[in-house]
C-alpha cells in the first residue's frame, strides 16, 4: 500500500505538534488507527459505508435508542439559511470481533433552503 509509506513519513514530521491526522476511507483500518492512537495521535477518517458494515450494522442498532445524539443548528450563509445536522455516537466497533477497536463516529449534513444535501461522515 502506497499510502502507508507516505503515512509513516508523514507521522514522524507531526509528531512534533500533535496535529490530528485527516484521512479518507482508505485510512479507517484498524491497523492505521491502532499505530496513530500508539504514537499520541487523535484522527478524523472518512468511513464508507460499502467498507464497514461492522460499524454501520452497530448505528442501524443504536439509532433505535439513545445511542446516536443530534444536534441540528440553521445558519445564515450571507445568502441563504442552511441547516446542519449533526450526528455522533461513542464506542463503535471499527469491525467485528471482541478485540475490535472503538472509535466515536460522527456525521455531518448540510441541507440548505431547496432541501439540496451533502453530507460528511467521519469517526
Amino acid at each position: 500500500m502506497q499510502a502507508s509509506v507516505g503515512y509513516i513519513d508523514i507521522r514522524k514530521s507531526l509528531a512534533a505538534i500533535k496535529s490530528p491526522l485527516l484521512g479518507d476511507d482508505l485510512y479507517s483500518h484498524e491497523p492505521f488507527c491502532r499505530d496513530a492512537l500508539a504514537h499520541g495521535f487523535d484522527f478524523i477518517y472518512v468511513c464508507k459505508k460499502s467498507s464497514h458494515t461492522t460499524l454501520y450494522e452497530w448505528l442501524d442498532y443504536l439509532q433505535g435508542g439513545d445511542g446516536i445524539r443530534t444536534v441540528t443548528r440553521t445558519r445564515w450563509t450571507g445568502k441563504r439559511h442552511e441547516t446542519d445536522t449533526y450526528r455522533y455516537a461513542q464506542s463503535v466497533p471499527l469491525r467485528d470481533g471482541k478485540a475490535a477497536l472503538h472509535v466515536q463516529w460522527f456525521e455531518l449534513v448540510t441541507t440548505d433552503e431547496a432541501g439540496m444535501k451533502s453530507t460528511a461522515m467521519l469517526s
